[in-house]
């Protein structure tokens, strides 16, 4: 059992070295002593393969350091725990085979593609952890004689429903997304639904769930890439701006949707928070209301009805000044044709964006299957707020105490030592910090990719694990990748560092082209 410090106030318990039942067993009587005991600032637990993530909330470091010793005594426990566990359940999955890497497959194991199916089909398997994408199940008990190697270069798209081979695991897609694993067939069942009220009916299966695969029956219907992801807001919001162009990328963020990434949900949410709740606290919005987030350049937008809109974050060069809520009349147009001094601005409208919430969010990940980019043609409704009424003599209205902030040129950013810190070798570690990094155009909400000279990540392999937001990843290409707000909740890179939460605005608002520099915080 190993505790690795993972940025100021996380920890990663790695207790198994192999995916197996063992490792399974061992997380699931973890989580069940660890969701039961009374650890103080304790923020969220994520389980994988080999390993479990607990992150607790901000705090000292002598805050945090309490809370690692409450947590070593509670998993000293762990073994020691005598309640039973919850029981698994069995779910029973109808799969049709013949994806169009079954042949592949079967050249690889030396295998018939009826081999294949057959002893795909007996298997029996448990669900180890959720991850990749929401819903997405990684399967243990796979066959040896199925263990594939993933594909050299992953599809761009993956139908949901496909179920396939990556490595000693199989899987099942729960969304469209691009993918690597091996298709060998597919299932019916969707394994997320966003638009369910309920945990376990958005969530299909479960870490600990048994899964078998069984012939379909006739009243299996095939699964639709446009089924659902279309939802209605409020029913008490007004029309308010209608997108006339979305520029380089527009979509609807909040605050985000911290606490489920168990289940493979990214936390989302503003890029850079504080330039969010600068733009709601402008017309008079709580901080984490839903606004306009626009990537950039290039947005274009008409006002349908009249309202108090203010621009937060970088300088835009567009029709409304930075820092500054104005009202805009009916008919009003609002554009932003020159780059930013940053890379997100945001939008903030009194009352907030009306946008449907999943999961107590209204951020929108494409990806992951909730909301959408913005597009030519759709129209953006508010709430209705009594917020502003006291403003019509009002000509404008700033933030008198905002410290200005110089986009272009960031600070030095800090950064925490990850839980790979120690197996990075010292000329590893000194490439990284004594270079200057360069974001390149390959970036986007999910993570910045950073070109200069190469990092030698470890040689050995990594089980796949949990990911927090800011974390920099190495990559077998050497190339740096930081984790962000729509990134994977699990990956199998190894990670060199984390940023400092309050210096990853920073890191975000440094756009493509631009160069940016790091130093070690000293723990």
């Amino acid at each position: 059992m190993k505790f690795l410090r993972y940025g100021p106030q996380a920890i990663l318990i790695e207790f198994a070295v192999q995916a197996d039942a063992a490792a399974l067993e061992r997380s699931r009587r973890l989580m069940q002593v660890l969701e039961g005991s009374p650890l103080a600032r304790l923020r969220e637990l994520v389980p994988s393969f080999c390993s479990l993530l607990c992150e607790f909330q901000p705090g000292t470091e002598s805050n945090f350091q309490e809370s690692w010793r409450q947590l070593e005594l509670a998993v000293a426990t762990s073994d020691k725990d005598t309640l039973p566990l919850a029981p698994s359940r069995l779910m029973e999955l109808p799969i049709t085979y013949g994806g169009p890497d079954l042949d592949r497959v079967a050249s690889h194991c030396g295998l018939s593609a009826t081999e294949v199916v057959e002893r795909h089909r007996s298997g029996r398997y448990r669900v180890h952890c959720l991850g990749f994408a929401p819903g997405f199940p990684y399967l243990g008990g796979l066959d040896p004689r199925l263990n594939t190697p993933r594909l050299p270069t992953p599809r761009p798209r993956v139908a949901p429903g496909s179920v396939g081979i990556g490595g000693e695991h199989t899987g099942i897609y729960s969304l469209p997304t691009s993918g690597g694993w091996n298709l060998i067939g597919s299932t019916s069942v969707r394994l997320f639904r966003p638009e369910a009220s309920e945990i376990p009916q958005m969530f299909h299966l479960r870490p600990g769930d048994e899964v078998r695969f069984v012939e379909p029956t006739d009243s299996c219907a095939v699964a639709s890439d446009s089924e659902v992801f279309q939802l209605a807001g409020s029913g008490k919001s007004l029309p308010c701006l209608r997108v006339l162009h979305p520029g380089i990328r527009t979509t609807i963020q909040d605050m985000g949707r911290p606490g489920w990434r168990r289940y493979g949900v990214p936390p989302g949410g503003a890029m850079d928070p504080l330039a969010a709740a600068e733009a709601n606290l402008l017309v008079g919005n709580p901080p984490d209301a839903p606004v306009l987030e626009l990537c950039l350049q290039g947005q274009q937008f008409q006002v349908l009805n009249g309202a108090w809109i203010a621009i937060g974050g970088p300088s835009t060069g567009g029709t409304l000044r930075r820092s500054e809520a104005q009202w805009m009349p009916p008919g009003s147009l609002l554009q932003f044709p020159h780059p930013f001094e940053g890379t997100w601005a945001y939008l903030g409208i009194e009352g907030g964006v009306d946008s449907p919430r999943i999961l107590g969010s209204a951020s929108a990940n494409h990806r992951a299957g909730m909301g959408r980019e913005l597009a030519v043609g759709d129209v953006i409704e508010r709430r209705a707020s009594n917020a502003t009424s006291s403003w019509a003599p009002i000509a404008r209205r700033l933030l008198a105490d905002l410290a200005p902030r110089d986009y272009p040129h960031p600070p030095v950013v800090r950064v925490w030592p990850g839980p790979q810190w120690n197996e990075f070798s010292d000329r590893a570690r000194q490439a990284f910090f004594a270079n200057t990094w360069k974001v390149s155009a390959q970036s986007d909400r999910a993570g910045y990719r950073l070109e200069g000279p190469q990092v030698a990540a470890p040689s050995h392999s990594l089980i796949s694990e949990p990911v927090l937001v800011g974390s920099i990843q190495i990559p077998p290409s050497g190339q740096p990748i930081i984790t962000l707000p729509d990134g994977p909740t699990i990956g199998g890179y190894h990670k060199l560092g984390m940023i400092d939460p309050e210096d990853l605005i920073w890191v975000v608002q440094t756009s493509p082209g631009r160069s940016i520099r790091f130093e070690p915080v000293s723990v």
